[in-house]
């Protein structure tokens, strides 16, 4: 996709996760890193893809030195996760100013597949103008969810720990739900 009909995809991988006592991004399901996993599956669904990293960025980002995306890392990821959003958002629209939507993915979505993230985008193909968002029955969970251009400066603008999931309640009368189990 390039042009008008770019989707960027970011990976937040920012926190240090401290309920879970270490940085889950980095812990290792069936011989990978979950950020390493989520990278790839990103990449298999055929958009342009950013890690956002924070703590421990090196080690974050040494999982990945071997995949084509880009890396962006966010100094101030203590603030929380609506401001890596942000300033991901931002690198990536400098990067790329005619972003058609950005498809947003958490690094510790340990059972997300890239069936999942295709569905989400076949929504969007069908209805260009809704967020997408992950659904579970009549719960709207949010990541992964992707929203269209007309939503950049909203994302732009989060900060703290308010991200993505805000926004969709917030927009709630523009919201397509796709089914995705494995989000929760």
């Amino acid at each position: 996709m390039n042009g008008s009909h770019l989707i960027c995809t970011i990976v937040l991988a920012a926190g240090t996760a401290k309920r879970f006592g270490s940085l889950k991004q980095l812990q290792n399901l069936d011989g990978q890193s979950l950020v390493r996993r989520a990278a790839k599956i990103a990449l298999a669904s055929g958009t342009a893809v950013s890690v956002v990293t924070g703590a421990e960025s090196e080690r974050v980002g040494a999982e990945l030195a071997d995949l084509p995306l880009s890396l962006i890392h966010n100094a101030q990821w203590q603030r929380g996760m609506g401001h890596s959003l942000a300033y991901a958002v931002n690198a990536m629209e400098q990067r790329h100013p005619s972003i058609a939507a950005v498809l947003i993915l958490l690094a510790d979505q340990a059972l997300i597949h890239v069936q999942d993230l295709q569905k989400i985008l076949s929504e969007h193909e069908a209805h260009p103008d809704a967020i997408i968002a992950a659904a579970q029955g009549d719960d709207i969970l949010g990541p992964p969810c992707l929203f269209p251009a007309r939503y950049l400066d909203a994302l732009k603008a989060l900060d703290g720990d308010r991200g993505a999931r805000a926004l969709i309640q917030q927009h709630r009368e523009s919201v397509r739900r796709v089914d995705v189990p494995n989000a929760s």
